[in-house]
C-alpha cells in the first residue's frame, strides 16, 4: 500500500522516480526497487522522501490514506 501512495504523490508532485533518488542522494535503481515494494526504506530514507514532498513522514509511511488537499498542497 505505501508503495502506491508514495507512487500516487511523487507522480502528483510532478517528480520522477530519478528526481526522488537524485534528492535523497540514493541510487535510482535502489528506489525503484524500494519504491516497487522489493525492498523497505530505512527511517532515514524515508524521512528525506517526506522532505522531498513537503509531507511529514507519517503522511507518507503510517497513515492509510492521503486526502486530495493533502496531495495538492
Amino acid at each position: 500500500m505505501v508503495n502506491i501512495k508514495l507512487k500516487v504523490l511523487r507522480q502528483t508532485k510532478g517528480l520522477s522516480q530519478e528526481d526522488i533518488a537524485r534528492e535523497i542522494n540514493m541510487p535510482a535503481t535502489t528506489y525503484v526497487k524500494k519504491e516497487l515494494g522489493k525492498t523497505r526504506f530505512y527511517i532515514d530514507e524515508a524521512y528525506a522522501i517526506s522532505q522531498v514532498l513537503g509531507m511529514g513522514i507519517d503522511d507518507i509511511f503510517f497513515k492509510d490514506f492521503v486526502t486530495k488537499e493533502e496531495m495538492n498542497e
